[in-house]
């Protein structure tokens, strides 16, 4: 539910910031920045969700069951978290959603005619995550049959550098999609 609430908060924050932009409706960019800003919260529930999940050992959930088991370590859960594509993408987004966030909140105030298109283009590269994990990778699709116990995490992956290299490194990729923003941006506002 939380994905779906996500989709819905950037397809209005992308459509509210253009039309806002294009007709001059200082309300409507207002209430789409606002949009963006509560993408935080539907892409943070649908993480702990997930990681609450894996610490339940919630075998219904295939992402669960594939990438955990009774006796993994449990500090290994964070890791299983992003150890598959389902999660990974949870993960992008988590993390688009905050540098998003914090980018257009704290931009100088002289790039205000610009901040608008900014916002639609970040809403859109979110709405393209959140499409992407609504329906064609679903960290919460449930098994018709429940396992006692799941497949385990892949044991390439238990290794103490897992618990920062990989965040770090899919952060920094996509924290690439701030400048590219903030420049298109001003492109379109002209």
């Amino acid at each position: 539910m939380a994905l779906l609430i996500g989709l819905g908060l950037n397809a209005y924050s992308v459509l509210g910031s253009v039309i806002g932009a294009k007709i001059g409706l200082p309300e409507l960019i207002v209430s789409a920045r606002r949009a963006l800003y509560m993408s935080i919260l539907s892409s943070s529930v649908a993480s702990a969700a997930l990681i609450a999940g894996f610490v339940q050992n919630e075998f219904a959930i295939k992402y669960v069951a594939d990438h955990s088991n009774t006796v993994m370590d449990r500090a290994y859960v964070w890791v299983a978290f992003y150890s598959g594509n389902e999660g990974s993408l949870l993960y992008i987004v988590l993390v688009l959603s905050i540098i998003s966030a914090i980018s257009v909140r704290f931009s100088p105030k002289k790039l205000a005619r610009s901040i608008p298109w900014t916002v639609a283009i970040l809403a859109g590269v979110q709405l393209f995550y959140f499409f992407v994990l609504s329906f064609f990778a679903n960290p919460f699709e449930l098994l018709e049959t429940i396992p006692s116990d799941g497949r385990g995490i892949n044991p390439l992956l238990t290794h103490p550098g897992m618990f920062s290299h990989p965040p770090m490194l899919m952060g920094g990729l996509i924290a690439i999609t701030i400048p590219f923003a903030f420049s298109s941006g001003a492109l379109l506002a002209g």
